[in-house]
This record gives structure tokens, sequence and C-alpha cells, in this order.
């Protein structure tokens, strides 16, 4: 784990191909961190990426800012967003 986050692992097989995804997040920095491993052909490529993961209050404060004069957020669907959604929606008004 990175800086004390929190791992999740996830394999997609494709016929004989595989595509292993091992994620971390690193809490002191605000990102997910992703090991990429593909096996394709008998050949490993393996890459990473980094995601910067802002909050809700991070945003709003960013946009606010920036001279919104007044930010929403919300879930996938428009509902009151949370921290188990899939989504984050922010609407900000000039």
């Amino acid at each position: 784990m990175v800086g004390g986050g929190l791992r999740s692992d996830r394999v997609v097989a494709r016929g004989n191909d595989l595509m292993i995804n091992r994620v971390d997040y690193d809490a002191l920095t605000d990102r997910s961190v992703t090991e990429r491993i593909v096996v394709r052909d008998s050949s490993v490529k393996r890459s990473k990426f980094f995601v910067r993961l802002y909050s809700p209050a991070e945003l709003t404060g960013l946009l606010g800012n920036a001279g919104f004069r007044s930010v929403e957020v919300f879930g996938q669907e428009g509902e009151p967003f949370t921290l188990y959604g899939n989504r984050m929606i922010v609407v900000g008004t000039i």
C-alpha cells in the first residue's frame, strides 16, 4: 500500500489474455496509483498511472476561488452525492 491507503485488485480475462489492475489509494497525496499488467501472447507489459482524486470540499473551494457564485455536488444520476457512488457531478454558476 502507498501512504497507508487502500488496495483493490481486478483481473479481466478474455480468451488467453489477462489484464490485471492493482489500484492503491495514497491518502497522503489523494491519488489513486494503478499498476496495469497485460499478459497477451506470452508477453507481459506493465504500466503505471496516477489519478488525482478531489473531494467535494476541495472542488467547491477551488471553484469558489475561481469566481463561481454557487457550487452544487451531485451523484451520478443527480441524486445527493455519497462516498459510495461511482461518479461525482459538480455544477457551478458564475
